[in-house]
């Protein structure tokens, strides 16, 4: 009866998809970069080579080697030509703080301040900083995509030493290139002025999103490409991302940094395992963790642990000490997941591989349907955090031919080869060997997801 419950979404959420308009975008005109550094060079190559305009779309630039380095050419860039519109779209919030370990920096603005500083208004930068709510907790802007005149690179990336591997760190992505792509281009740069420009100053609270493409029915020689964006749990991001498990019928592949999975999708997961569709999760380890900090580098600041959390702030020492938790809690998601799962572990249906790569982390994010039938990229996390609060979009591919496979499999390779499969839950530590702060952050953690 399941089996044929599951055939019957199987049929609906084929027909979302055949129904999804997009735009035409001819596969060699689609490439798959492979590491930060690359990233890194593509985003200087490309702010040297544009004419005509430069819109970023980011949760934040670092105020660090990478993150100076690209303003300035930014800036500079305006200054050889006033003509040129370079418009940046950063979070409210983030802008004005640093890393979590630097919490005397105060993030972006005054670099980008100082500056502007003697510079003419009419060869200024546009910046931009999106609220999407009254505080970082409640939800942060986090749509991605950078358009320089008809290319478009679209990563889960930000711009910082890590994400640019400019140092002895990196933090890995997915950096994928749409170049001649004008159609494509023009609806990001679009979107980016009907919903972030227009609502400068104020709280985002509503979406005009992207403007719909004409295209549906398919070619043979083009890659279909769809741009969607959206908040909270109803979004057609989200919506997305249901169907394409729905549709699944072979395997599924996740790419995710933090494991903490909403229910909706770990109701999919068990629905297609049902019907014998093999699914495999890319997750970070807890060690490549943006957050990971040895415990016996911790210093326990505050008197009362972390009893009273009506006392956090986020830039206090106590909220700094309950992040370094974060990477233990992650586990122990993780650890639940696969109890739950664990006959499937043992079956072959479900592998886990845990990413690590020495002090370097992950960002990797994406959602992979039947050896690449459908391609989901984007910025969520896809934990509860992006499902429920936080402004996320996305791009869905369909109709991907071998050529433009085998790039995904040339990166997916790269990404493989410093994982290790969980062949059981008890792969995992128990909560019982974790420091004792790491334990009570763990049980704040559980409290505070369950009030969202």
């Amino acid at each position: 009866m399941s089996k044929t419950l599951s055939n019957s979404k199987q049929a609906d959420a084929q027909a979302y998809f055949d129904s999804l308009p997009g735009f035409e975008v001819k596969a060699e005109d689609i490439d798959v970069l492979n590491s930060p550094k690359e990233y890194h060079q593509k985003i200087l190559e490309l702010i040297k080579k544009t004419k005509k305009r430069i819109y970023l779309s980011l949760l934040y630039i670092e105020n660090d080697e990478a993150g100076n380095e690209i303003l300035e050419k930014l800036f500079q860039k305006k200054e050889e030509n006033s003509e040129i519109d370079i418009q940046l779209f950063i979070d409210h919030h983030r802008a004005q703080r640093g890393r979590s370990d630097h919490p005397k920096d105060n993030g972006i603005l005054p670099v980008i301040e100082a500056l502007k500083k003697d510079i003419p208004e009419e060869k200024q930068l546009s910046v931009t900083t999106v609220q999407i709510a009254k505080t970082e907790g409640k939800g942060v802007f986090h749509p991605k995509g950078m358009v320089f005149d008809d290319t478009l690179l679209y990563s889960g990336a930000s711009i910082s030493n890590k994400y640019c591997h400019v140092g002895d760190e990196l933090r890995l992505d997915t950096y994928v290139l749409f170049e001649n792509t004008p159609k494509l281009a023009n609806s990001f740069v679009e979107q980016m002025q009907v919903d972030f420009r227009a609502n400068a100053g104020k709280i985002l609270d509503s979406l005009e999103g992207f403007s719909s493409p004409e295209k549906t029915e398919r070619n043979e020689d083009s890659v279909l490409v769809t741009p969607l964006i959206g908040k909270n749990s109803k979004s057609e991001v989200n919506e997305a991302m249901l169907n394409a498990l729905k549709v699944a019928k072979e395997k599924i592949t996740f790419y995710t940094p933090y494991f903490n999975l909403p229910e909706p999708l770990k109701e999919k997961i068990r629905e297609t395992l049902n019907i014998g569709c093999k699914e495999q999760i890319v997750v970070g380890d807890k060690k490549a963790n943006d957050w990971w900090l040895p415990p016996e580098q911790w210093k326990e600041t505050t008197n009362n642990g972390f009893k009273d959390l009506n006392k956090f702030k986020f830039k206090s020492a106590s909220m700094q000490l309950l992040g370094r938790t974060l990477p233990f809690f992650y586990e122990q998601q993780l650890k639940d997941f696969a109890k739950s799962f664990s006959k499937e572990i043992k079956d072959g249906l479900l592998k886990i591989s845990l990413w690590k790569n020495g002090k370097n982390s992950t960002h990797t994010k994406r959602l992979e349907i039947d050896d690449k039938k459908i391609v989901i990229l984007t910025g969520s996390n896809m934990n509860k955090r992006s499902w429920d609060t936080d402004l996320e979009n996305a791009i869905v591919l369909q109709n991907l031919p071998q050529n433009l496979k085998k790039k995904f499999e040339k990166e997916q390779q790269s990404i493989l080869e410093n994982t290790e499969t969980i062949t059981s839950p008890e792969y995992i530590p128990n909560i019982k060997d974790y420091p004792r702060l790491a334990r009570q952050g763990i049980r704040i953690f559980n409290v505070k997801q369950k009030k969202i």
